[in-house]
């Protein structure tokens, strides 16, 4: 047990918890029921704060395992065929069953898509760290938050292509007596989250809207996605858009994104603000000056030292950036997914949005299938991967939309 040296709050992680915690054991082995916190609580008392303190299990504690992550992973790889399955395989199945279930039709329309479309999962593994445990909003309830790092294996008639991505995630669990049910597994931002009900809730979150009307009607060039939800084309040779003059660097923009998933989000959907910089550090395309919500702008300033931040509206929102290709910055649209490039860019508009509102950065291609890199549910990943997530659910990618950009300036 450690007195914290300074504030802690719960949105922070279990890391910066430890950080706080300075080196004084205060416990010092003790067993926790037969610790004296008197002399802990008079420091609190005389004066007049209290930070707090931290429990932390001895470093040859042996760690936790969360077997339903797992579990999951054997169900999109097919080591076991259904849920039931899954369950039965390991002695803590009935914790968290019934969640796997309700996932498992989801899962199992995915498994059977990628094999009618050439591929599978052939790994799928999860880790958690940074397990941070507490109290619910009822006296039966017990709250896991962690950070989870999940690695799968998309593999394909060309090869191997790796998908990997940390999130911090939020589990729910109910206890009767000694058994324990998992009720819900969410992300730990969403989860935690709350907003204002007052006029001033809007200063809490800064929004990367337009003012424009919310329909893609200018958008033209999207790529054809068939009824199983993965493009519906069949392997060619590049033709000649793939070969026109681009300024813009794409192996640089690949690059910078590739090697720089790990950089901190600034917006909690931090995809295009990460798009962009691939594109301005990797890619050497210019800024445009203009009014923030303007289309044809394209910028980002930082003040004081990079503590305030000031973007333009097609710099950190998907749907401005690809107006802005469209009508202010030449760009090339890709009519297959076979004559995408490295560096090129991926919007995503889902079916029940009225605007693309994902974005990502080219940065593999194995036979024609693309890798991904991207501020998203997962760093690293494929575009089969995505579009395999959400197919099958009430709300499935509807378009995807590949520009190469061609002018820096």
């Amino acid at each position: 047990m450690y007195e914290l040296s300074s504030a802690w709050t719960p949105s922070q992680s279990g890391g910066e918890l430890l950080d706080e915690a300075g080196t004084d054991n205060y416990a010092s082995g003790t067993p926790l029921p037969e610790v004296d916190f008197g002399p802990l609580v008079q420091s609190w008392s005389e004066r007049g704060e209290n930070q707090g303190f931290a429990l932390t299990v001895p470093p040859d504690a042996s760690g936790a395992a969360y077997h339903s992550l797992t579990a999951r992973g054997k169900v999109l790889t097919g080591g076991s065929l259904s849920a039931a399955d899954a369950v039965a395989d390991t002695p803590h199945g009935q914790v968290f069953a019934g969640l796997l279930g309700a996932q498992e039709p989801n899962l199992v329309d995915n498994r059977q898509a990628l094999t009618d479309n050439g591929q599978s999962y052939s790994g799928a593994s999860a880790e958690m760290t940074d397990v941070l445990v507490g109290k619910g909003a009822s006296a039966d309830q017990v709250v896991v938050r962690a950070t989870v790092t999940e690695s799968m294996t998309l593999h394909g008639d060309g090869g191997d292509e790796p998908t990997k991505g940390s999130a911090d995630k939020r589990f729910t669990f109910t206890l009767t007596g000694d058994t324990a049910v998992l009720d819900s597994e969410a992300d730990d931002i969403d989860a935690g989250q709350t907003l204002s009900a007052t006029a001033a809730a809007q200063s809490q979150v800064e929004t990367t809207a337009t003012e424009d009307s919310d329909d893609t009607s200018d958008d033209t060039g999207s790529i054809e996605l068939g009824e199983h939800g993965f493009p519906d084309e069949t392997s060619v040779a590049p033709g000649p858009t793939a070969l026109r003059v681009r300024s813009v660097y794409g192996h640089g923009t690949a690059n910078w994104a590739y090697n720089h998933t790990g950089i901190g989000w600034e917006y909690s959907q931090d995809c295009t603000n990460f798009v962009s910089k691939a594109l301005y550090h990797g890619g050497g395309m210019k800024f445009r000056w203009g009014g923030r919500k303007t289309d044809g702008a394209w910028w980002q300033q930082y003040y004081l030292f990079g503590s305030v931040k000031n973007k333009s509206y097609t710099w950190s929102g998907a749907d401005n950036l690809r107006r802005h290709f469209s009508g202010h910055r030449p760009a090339t649209r890709m009519s297959k997914t076979y004559n995408a490039q490295l560096g090129d860019i991926v919007f995503f508009k889902w079916k029940k949005e009225r605007r693309y509102n994902h974005a990502a950065v080219v940065t593999s291609k194995v036979q024609g299938h693309l890798g991904l890199s991207q501020h998203g549910i997962k760093n690293h990943t494929t575009l089969d991967d995505v579009l395999a997530r959400y197919r099958g659910t009430s709300n499935p990618i509807q378009r995807v939309l590949i520009i190469r950009p061609r002018s820096a300036k």
